[in-house]
């Protein structure tokens, strides 16, 4: 199929993985409950029943599939990938804020996020609001936002036994159970994924528990307490030039390449209801993640140590001022990373090398409001103001102090939006929004091996960005969504050797069709159309279009009840051709090829006296596609790729859920 009628197709069909009508619930967009059909944007939500039957094996599989959100890796491991929304190319996580149960998960530094943080058993839903959100969340919510929400503990104890398998020595088991206990509700997990991977040295393995527990102390005081622990292990393959990938495209370069992982995380929580009109929030946390990462093509063998300090105060004003349904929310985000690396010359690590301790502290206040001018009118606006410090201590690897200094970054953001419900199946609305970015830790300054210095002329990215669309859902079968967006952006950072520098002005625009129809009772569809137009402004790289970054993407699927309880389930995805990673001069031959995958599973469910048990059983990729969905160009030969990551081809799996 070409990429002419996928996306003809998808256009036609203008369908989607929304899995919510527009009266749902949604928590993220104003950082407080509200109606989606309040909010100025189109937020997906990928509930706990699309998860269960989708049969994913991680968070970014059910967002490349169900919110058609561009996904890539530089392997088969599903806990290290990147997820762009709205085109930022290299470096995209940065530029996406992950939330679990409201609490940010990315790191200070350049390293995308470890999805096996998250307890893929535990989650409830998947809120993805597209577009900056910086004045309500701060750093990274520039090309959105997306808050994994898990269980919480139930009146009736609910546990279920889940059971893995696949190509490439796949495998994967947990149980999670959930419940309430003398009102005390709890949810706890514990698994385990594990594979030898498609390429040579890509095995990977990760063990994880997680307990919640949650209890009202009075009748207007609760509380909650959250506890997880991640044990990961991986190798790293390293890039293929075009030669080796056309003579074995599952060697491995690096040979002698890993990584261990240890991530240990508490979270503890007050809320306060003294009554309907007003409600307050204290939220504190603490993480560290342990990380060993041993580069032996290099000759670099690090240990890092990163501890996370947060604390969010928030109060939430509900009083309706005039006869108008109002909600004023006040909060304060303040948050203390501190790194410390040490560097190694060999993997015992009896050659000290150096070490940096690496701190950045932030602080910030945001204001945001919702008014309803009338019942189907709605007006909504915010700003926040952030100061961040960023300091280090670095030593050589006989303690001698080599640098010693702080630099401060005073950034704010604001935004307004405007929503008009005219019917009620119908919303229309438009927003702006000014945003930022901070550096990374390691955009900032060099210490992880790869030069020393602290930068004091990387300014902080920022931009303006703009937004229209509607949703319109004329029954309960059929929901439509568009939205038209625009993204100029300032002082984007990157590495040009030797350095992290401010490129030029680049500009972010497209549109994106969503919805879902359920055509019959047994037959349902789903589709996600992106057009994106991302492409440097002025300088000497004016025209040219960001790497890494698809024109179009699209996919779609279908939900088929073929008899009883057996379902039929076919998921395609087009990626669109981009130029590789570092390649913003455009030129020949740095260009990846487009490819369109095919998934499809059988899903089985049968209900037993006390129980209930799913099974499936899919092929994901059916027709063998070859294909990188990440490149890298180095200059090193001009007008060629020099690093490519190829995917696996076919691949089957088969998986059990037991439910009592």
């Amino acid at each position: 199929m070409n990429k002419q009628v996928l996306i003809a197709s998808a256009i036609l069909a203008t369908t989607a993985a929304a899995q919510a009508a527009t009266n749902e619930i949604i928590i993220t967009a104003p950082r407080v409950q509200t109606l989606i059909k309040n909010i100025p944007g189109n937020p997906t939500i990928i509930n706990d029943t699309t998860l269960e039957q989708g049969g994913f094996s991680s968070v970014p599989e059910a967002l490349k599939k169900k919110a058609g959100l561009h996904v890539r890796s530089l392997s088969d491991n599903p806990n290290r990938m990147s997820v762009d929304l709205r085109g930022f190319g290299e470096n995209s996580h940065g530029r996406v804020l992950i939330l679990v149960n409201g609490r940010r998960i990315n790191r200070p530094d350049q390293a995308p996020v470890n999805w096996s943080q998250i307890p893929f058993g535990n989650i409830d839903r998947i809120e993805v609001v597209r577009g900056a959100h910086t004045a309500l969340y701060g750093d990274y919510a520039v090309g959105g936002v997306i808050n994994i929400i898990t269980r919480r503990g139930e009146t009736e104890p609910e546990t279920d036994i889940d059971v893995r398998v696949g190509s490439h020595g796949y495998n994967s088991e947990s149980i999670s159970t959930s419940g309430n206990l003398d009102g005390i509700g709890y949810t706890a997990s514990i698994g385990r994924q594990a594979a030898d991977g498609y390429r040579k040295r890509s095995e990977y393995q990760t063990l994880s528990e997680a307990l919640s527990l949650e209890a009202d102390i009075t009748d207007w005081l609760g509380s909650w307490i959250d506890y997880s622990y991640i044990e990961s292990e991986y190798e790293m393959p390293g890039g293929l030039s075009e030669a080796q990938l056309k003579q074995d495209r599952r060697q491995a370069i690096n040979t002698d390449d890993d990584s261990e992982e240890r991530f240990h995380t508490i979270a503890a929580g007050l809320g306060f209801y003294p009554d309907e009109h007003h409600q307050g929030t204290l939220d504190a946390g603490f993480s560290r993640k342990e990380i060993e990462s041993n580069f032996a093509t290099f000759a670099s063998f690090n240990t890092w140590t990163i501890d996370t300090y947060n604390l969010s105060p928030k109060y939430v004003n509900s009083a309706s001022p005039f006869d108008m349904d109002n909600t004023l929310t006040l909060g304060v985000d303040a948050s203390i990373d501190e790194l410390d690396i040490t560097l190694y010359g060999d993997r015992p690590q009896t050659i000290r090398n150096g070490s940096s301790e690496v701190e950045k502290e932030t602080a910030g206040f945001y204001v945001h409001d919702m008014l309803a001018i009338q019942d189907n009118l709605i007006l909504s606006g915010g700003a926040r103001f952030e100061r961040a410090e960023y300091s280090i201590v670095e030593r050589d690897g006989a303690g001698t102090v080599l640098q010693d200094t702080s630099d401060t970054h005073d950034v704010n953001a604001w935004n307004a939006g405007i929503t008009y419900r005219p019917t009620e199946p119908l919303k229309i609305f438009a927003r702006i929004d000014q945003l930022y970015r901070l550096p990374f830790l390691d955009e900032q300054i060099l210490y992880a091996g790869f030069g020393s210095g602290f930068n004091k002329d990387l300014k902080p990215e920022t931009g303006i960005a703009y937004e229209v669309g509607f949703a319109v859902v004329p029954s309960d079968e059929l929901d439509l969504q568009c939205t038209l967006f625009r993204m100029d952006m300032e002082d984007e950072i990157a590495y040009v050797f030797p350095n992290n520098v401010n490129l030029d002005e680049t500009r972010h625009q497209g549109v994106e069709l969503s919805g879902s129809w359920q055509a019959l009772d047994v037959l349902g569809f789903y589709a996600n159309y992106t057009f994106q137009q991302v492409e440097f402004t002025a300088g000497a790289n004016d025209g040219n279009n960001v790497p890494l970054v698809p024109q179009n993407l699209v996919t779609a699927g279908l939900d088929w009840n073929l008899i009883g309880s057996l379902h039929v389930l076919a998921d395609v995805a087009f990626t669109d051709t981009l130029y590789a990673g570092g390649a913003v001069g455009n030129s020949t031959g740095t260009e990846l090829d487009s490819y369109t995958l095919v998934d499809i599973a059988l899903r089985y469910t049968h209900a037993l006296e006390h129980a209930k048990l799913d099974l499936f059983i899919g092929i994901d990729n059916l027709f063998g596609e070859e294909y990188s969905p990440t490149a890298f160009d180095f200059a090193f030969t001009p007008g060629t790729i020099d690093s490519y990551y190829p995917a696996p081809e076919r691949t089957y799996k088969a998986g059990m859920k037991l439910r009592f």
